[in-house]
């Protein structure tokens, strides 16, 4: 039997060398664990790492570590922060391996270094902020048509009751019929639109001048009654089949806006529908973020304002505001229809805008402050207005563009103005200088002592029964013209001038 090997003191050299791998182990353990500062990131621990910024993260629960995290707004791909390249930054340290690093049960276990990150890595690229989007409001536009009449007492105090406010399209029939129903609705903050003036279709869509009438002379009547000068406009019947591109076009370049619907309560599909299926048709229209709803206080609609609370109860279950159709809005119309189901022979876009009072005319005429004067030269302008003995509160800004009243200008320099019926002609005379005003064309001619014209295209305007033209214009054609000239203001051929417009 071959005896082992024994050292000096007697022990195996065996068990000489595997101590001494065991003290080795241990030294460079404790050598590992000095030069790297610790165990990383423990606390409290002289030298211990800084955090790095990846690792101010924060790292799932474990209740969420295997939880697939739902797509957000920062995150549309759902990797959230329980998953991706944040969470790998998050690991945690792996265990070493027993086997590859023994030691005594009594020396702590070191951790292993951390990888270095080389430096010439870009940054990691923070995750973006999610950004709070406001949340709107949906809303629901009440409206009411054909009125008003003995019913819109009802519906107001309604209205007044539930503390909300509608938009009542009323002709201008009705109007005259019953002008303390207009201005009861104007007084109690409700918005007003045109619904032209008797609501036959035959009238408005056989002919587009004949419409143009109707809302010119309501959109009178309605400022006339209660003050209120309105850009809404709601055609009866609504736009599908009844508008070509020339009415949409003409309307809007006049600065009506016009509004169909999109819930329709069925109160005039025939006569005396129920409440209960007034109600049931309004609340089976699927809801949207803005709802806009056909009703009517005309007469022979008493059911309508039985189911007026139900309506309003429904939308206020649903939480809707209530609100008021605006000109600012993008107004809600139907689709061009391919065809209308009327015979009529249009006229050109120019004209029908002329019939229904001209660009801009529906456009609420705002008196300038001293700032309208500042069209062209500031200086000359003014010196000019002063000269007439006119103020810049006198003028008339309609968008961009002064405008000067000429039945104004003529009185402020104590002139007169006139109308001859026989020739159709419009005479404004002041210090010296003559204006005529004639429907036959669209210009504007001045002319001088020797009888030479000059000739203008220009905008002219129509506001309660007084016409308007730009104050350049004027001024122009007032300088040009010799002291005893005549300068002749017409309009688009189609219109007519009346001192009783």
């Amino acid at each position: 039997m071959r005896e082992r090997s024994q050292g000096k003191n007697g022990t195996p050299r065996q068990d000489i060398h595997r101590s001494k791998r065991r003290t080795a182990a241990i030294l460079l353990g404790l050598f590992a664990f000095v030069v790297d500062g610790g165990i990383v990131g423990a606390p409290g621990v002289a030298g211990a790492a800084p955090a790095s910024a990846e690792s101010a993260i924060a790292t799932p629960e474990p209740s969420q570590a295997g939880r697939e995290e739902a797509p957000t707004a920062a995150d549309p791909n759902g990797a959230g922060t329980g998953g991706g390249a944040s969470q790998a930054v998050n690991a945690p340290a792996a265990t070493p391996n027993p086997a590859s690093s023994p030691a005594p049960a009594s020396a702590p276990k070191p951790s292993p270094a951390p990888t270095a990150t080389p430096t010439n890595l870009p940054a990691p690229t923070p995750s973006p902020v999610p950004q709070t989007q406001k949340k709107t409001v949906p809303t629901v536009y009440l409206t009411f048509d054909d009125g008003p009449s003995a019913l819109t007492d009802q519906v107001l105090a309604i209205l007044k009751k539930e503390k909300i406010q509608a938009t009542f399209f009323v002709l201008g029939a009705e109007v005259k019929a019953h002008p303390d129903k207009l201005r009861a609705i104007a007084q109690a903050g409700h918005a007003i639109g045109n619904h032209t003036y008797n609501h036959v279709y035959k009238d408005l869509y056989g002919s587009f001048r004949n419409f143009a009438t109707q809302v010119v002379k309501t959109e009178k009547i309605i400022e006339d009654t209660a003050g209120v000068k309105t850009r809404l406009l709601r055609a009866p019947g609504g736009t599908f089949g009844n508008f070509d591109r020339l009415y949409f076009d003409s309307l809007q370049e006049a600065g009506y806006v016009v509004f169909d619907w999109n819930v329709d309560s069925g109160d005039a599909r025939r006569k005396n529908v129920p409440a209960s299926e007034i109600a049931a048709n309004v609340k089976g229209t699927k809801l949207k973020n803005e709802m806009i709803v056909l009703m009517h206080d005309g007469k022979g609609h008493e059911e309508s304002v039985k189911a007026l609370p139900a309506v309003i109860a429904f939308y206020k279950k649903h939480g809707y505001a209530f609100g008021t159709l605006s000109d600012k809005m993008t107004p809600t119309q139907f689709r061009l229809a391919s065809s209308v189901k009327w015979s009529r022979q249009d006229p050109s876009l120019e004209t029908a805008v002329a019939w229904l009072g001209g660009t801009g005319a529906a456009v609420p005429a705002v008196e300038a402050t001293e700032r309208a004067a500042e069209a062209g030269d500031d200086g000359a302008a003014k010196a000019w207005l002063a000269a007439w003995k006119m103020l810049p509160s006198d003028l008339v800004r309609i968008g961009d563009t002064a405008y000067v009243p000429l039945r104004l200008w003529a009185a402020r320099s104590d002139g007169e103005a006139a109308w001859d019926a026989a020739s159709e002609e419009a005479t404004f005379a002041a210090g010296g200088r003559t204006l005529t005003l004639s429907p036959s064309t669209g210009t504007l001619k001045a002319a001088d002592a020797d009888g030479a014209e000059s000739e203008w295209r220009v905008s002219v305007a129509e506001r309660n029964g007084g016409v308007l033209i730009p104050l350049d214009a004027l001024r122009k054609a007032l300088a040009d013209a010799a002291p005893d000239g005549r300068v002749a203001l017409t309009l688009s051929e189609g219109r007519s001038y009346n001192d009783n417009n």
